[in-house]
């Protein structure tokens, strides 16, 4: 893994873009202003003796990405049909450009047909990320999802958070609706 880190300081916290040289991911970490300097430092490789033994060394972690989106007939990999997530289309990003105008960071997003800006804004009290989706091609493309967001990197600060962090969330769907519900990270399988 190649690593490479960018930093945007804002009066509410640092948005810290991370970028993976070798798979052209790029995902972003939200850091308070008072722990900015406390990111803790990750290993790169797994490091599990009973692999490393048979000589298999597998990446600890990988930079997450600042967008999910889907391609109507895009391979899914083999999350079995449980998700769009990392597919085709999100391994074919790039970065192409990152600016900063104001209050917002700008990340555009390219591969071969299409790009993607990401848009992450400080409104003084709280951050508000957008994704748009554009089509540079002559053919349709039809989306299967675009995320405005993704969760990853949850707790930047080590493993002392663990059981510590819920995820709330409004729900939506028939008999649901503005249901509120409340879950540890853990329960929903999502790294921490």
């Amino acid at each position: 893994m190649h690593l490479e880190t960018k930093d945007y300081p804002f009066s509410g916290g640092v948005a810290r873009y991370l970028t993976d040289h070798d798979t052209g991911a790029v995902s972003l970490v939200l850091l308070p202003d008072s722990r900015s300097d406390a990111y803790a430092q990750r290993r790169t490789m797994l490091g599990a003796p009973e692999l490393v033994r048979i000589g298999m060394d597998p990446p600890a972690w990988q930079v997450g990405s600042l967008v999910h989106l889907s391609l109507r007939g895009d391979a899914q990999g083999n999350s079995a049909g449980c998700t769009l997530k990392y597919g085709a289309s999100v391994r074919a990003m790039r970065l192409a450009s990152q600016t900063r105008t104001g209050d917002t960071v700008t990340t555009c997003l390219q591969a071969d047909g299409w790009h993607v800006e990401h848009n992450l804004t400080w409104t003084g009290s709280c951050w508000q990320i957008d994704t748009v989706f554009c089509n540079d091609s002559a053919r349709p493309l039809t989306l299967d999802l675009l995320t405005s967001f993704s969760l990853d990197n949850l707790t930047p600060f080590g493993t002392a958070a663990e059981s510590r962090l819920r995820l709330h969330r409004f729900r939506g769907g028939w008999s649901m609706e503005g249901l509120h519900t409340a879950e540890d990270v853990q329960q929903l399988n999502l790294a921490t």
